[in-house]
């Protein structure tokens, strides 16, 4: 299992999809709750049962993102924004399911990251029933074992070689805590869905209590990560965890 990035449980991910999907349809677009997130669960199942230990890539398509419903302002509290957002949210992760044991065909139960594990989250405002203008965007990802900077980190990138940000400028790079591309998914509604957001994570059972205990558990792998990282001292902090990776079986300890 060290040949690979960090490894995730199928089974895990699939709970926090689905959960993901009951708790987050009040605020997605209708076609991102009944096509495009089931997709991606389906996606998945096929990578699992195919029993192939090869490369490929899990997506969700930049052509046909998953969407928000419009935000209405809703990204400030005290006073409505100037905006009425949608955020069209895309994805990559390349994955690798992992054989156990040498020779074994059995369907298996984890998947490593082998490559590029990107989410692409742009905000968007409609000029007219036709047409609509980017405001800007922001790219959540999970480094490799030899990628530069923070593992866990956000940048502000874009998708051309104009300034501000041109595709080329890869720093900074951010440091994050969010891991999947549902969490960044939920980090983006709590930003444009301010007040309505908080207090639909505010509930409790079913799906959301699915949904606080995968994400409790990797918040408490990470920060015990990073903690035990400090404790090597004999460098700056920023620095030490800048260049700390964290165990490929971070997120599978058990």
């Amino acid at each position: 299992m060290t040949d690979h990035g960090l490894i995730f449980s199928f089974s895990e991910m699939e709970r926090e999809l689905r959960s993901f999907v009951s708790i987050s349809s009040g605020f997605l677009s209708t076609e991102s709750v009944h096509r495009i997130l089931p997709q991606l669960i389906i996606d998945l199942e096929t990578i699992r049962l195919s029993r192939s230990f090869s490369k490929i890539s899990w997506r969700i398509s930049s052509e046909n993102p998953l969407k928000t419903k419009p935000c209405e302002g809703a990204y400030e509290i005290d006073v409505a924004g100037k905006h009425n957002l949608v955020a069209e949210i895309s994805s990559v992760w390349e994955i690798q399911p992992i054989r156990l044991k040498k020779g074994s065909s059995q369907t298996p139960k984890y998947f490593g990251l082998v490559g590029n594990a990107s989410t692409l989250v742009k905000f968007t405002e409609t000029i007219d029933s036709s047409s609509s203008i980017e405001l800007g965007s922001y790219r959540m990802e999970v480094g490799t074992q030899n990628s530069p900077g923070v593992h866990f980190h956000v940048q502000v990138l874009g998708q051309s070689e104009n300034a501000p940000f041109p595709k080329s400028l890869s720093v900074p790079r951010f440091p994050s805590y969010l891991t999947t591309p549902m969490s960044a998914i939920e980090f983006t509604l709590g930003e444009i869905f301010q007040v309505d957001w908080r207090r639909e994570a505010q509930r409790d059972g079913g799906d959301h209590k699915i949904w606080h205990g995968i994400q409790t558990e990797r918040f408490r792998n990470i920060f015990d990560w990073q903690i035990a990282a400090l404790s090597g001292g004999g460098e700056f902090p920023v620095s030490l965890l800048k260049h700390s990776k964290p165990p490929t079986t971070l997120f599978v300890r058990s």
